[in-house]
C-alpha cells in the first residue's frame, strides 16, 4: 500500500495474522500503537459488543472506497502459534489452565450473543493471548467465513439456519486442539464425521474436561451447550476440580514468558522504537512456528 497515513495514523509497518489478510501497525499522534485492519467487503459494520475478552475497537475509519478497523494493538500470541510452540518444544498447558483460558473465550462470545451478533468463524488464529495473560477473541463483526475453514460447524458446512450453538461447536474445536495439540478435522470433507473423545488422543485427560469438550462438539446443536455463557461455567467448573491456579492469568503469563521470551524481547524492542518515532525496521513474523504441523486426531 502506497498510502503512509490513514486518517489520523501513521503506518509504520505491516504483518499478516491468521487467514493472512493484511494487518497494518500503526500509531496515533501521541505515539501509541494500533492495528490497524482491512475491512473484508460487506463487513463494514464491525461489532457493537463490548468486553474484556475482546479486542477494543477504536474507530472505522474510511478512505476512498475502502474500509479500516482501527483496534487496540495487542502483544502477545494468538492461541495457533502457542500450540505449535507448545507442540515444538514438547511441552503442555495444564488442563486447568487450558479451561481457564477458553472459558475467558466463552465470556466474550457471550457478551456478543447477548449484543445480538455471531462470530461465526472461531478458530485458534481468533482466540488472543497477550504476554500479560489475557485472553481475547479476535474479528467480531468483520470475520469472514472461509469456505475451507476446518472450524466450521456441521450446520455451517451444510449452509443451513446458524444460532448460539455454532460457536460453541467452533470454540468446542478450539478446546480440543489446545488440550490435546491435535487436530480435529485436516480436510473440510471430515466436518460432521464423528470424533473420538479428546481422552481417547490422551493418556490421564480428565473426565470433566473430556465431558465438557465432547457435549460442545455434538454434532446435533439441540444437545451441544445452550449459550457459551453455559459452556463458560461448565468449564469454570471443571478448572476448579483439577486445581487451576489462584492468578490464573499470572500463571498463563509465566508459561508465555517461558515458551516465547525471545519473540517478546523482540517486539516490545520494536514497539519502544515506534512510540519514539525511529524506523520500524524488521518486523517479527505475526505468527510463531509456522513450519511447525499440527498433528490429526487418531481416529477408529
Amino acid at each position: 500500500m502506497a498510502t503512509s497515513t490513514i486518517g489520523r495514523y501513521e503506518i509504520v509497518g505491516r504483518i499478516a495474522i491468521g487467514d493472512h489478510r493484511e494487518l497494518l501497525l500503526g500509531r496515533e499522534p501521541s505515539g501509541r500503537p494500533v492495528a490497524i485492519k482491512r475491512v473484508p467487503p460487506g463487513l463494514a459494520r464491525g461489532s457493537t459488543a463490548h468486553h474484556p475478552n475482546l479486542v477494543e475497537v477504536y474507530e472505522l475509519v474510511q478512505v476512498g472506497d475502502e474500509l479500516f478497523l482501527v483496534e487496540e494493538y495487542l502483544e502477545g500470541e494468538n492461541l495457533a502459534g502457542l500450540v505449535r510452540r507448545l507442540i515444538k518444544r514438547r511441552e503442555r498447558i495444564s488442563f486447568a489452565l487450558a479451561a481457564h483460558m477458553i472459558a475467558e473465550i466463552c465470556d466474550g462470545i457471550h457478551a456478543a450473543h447477548q449484543a445480538g451478533e455471531l462470530h461465526r468463524a472461531v478458530a485458534p488464529e481468533n482466540v488472543f493471548i497477550t504476554y500479560g495473560g489475557d485472553v481475547k477473541l479476535l474479528d467480531l463483526g468483520i470475520a469472514a467465513i472461509a469456505e475451507e475453514s476446518l472450524y466450521r460447524s456441521p450446520e455451517q458446512a451444510e449452509q443451513q439456519p446458524l444460532g448460539r450453538q455454532t460457536d460453541v461447536y467452533s470454540l468446542g474445536l478450539v478446546l480440543y486442539e489446545l488440550t490435546t495439540l491435535r487436530r480435529v478435522v485436516v480436510d473440510a470433507s471430515e466436518i460432521g464425521e464423528p470424533i473420538p473423545r479428546p481422552s481417547t488422543q490422551v493418556s490421564a485427560y480428565p473426565e470433566a474436561l473430556d465431558d465438557v469438550c465432547a457435549r460442545a462438539i455434538d454434532r446435533d446443536p439441540a444437545q451441544r451447550y445452550r449459550s457459551a455463557a453455559e459452556m463458560r461455567d461448565a468449564l469454570l467448573d471443571a478448572a476448579r476440580q483439577l486445581g487451576v491456579e489462584p492468578e490464573p492469568g499470572q500463571a498463563l503469563a509465566s508459561k508465555l514468558m517461558r515458551l516465547f521470551g525471545d519473540r517478546i524481547a523482540t517486539k516490545r524492542e520494536l514497539l519502544d522504537r515506534v512510540r519514539v518515532g525511529l524506523p520500524l525496521g524488521d518486523v517479527v513474523p505475526a505468527e510463531a512456528d509456522e513450519d511447525v504441523a499440527v498433528p490429526a486426531v487418531t481416529r477408529p
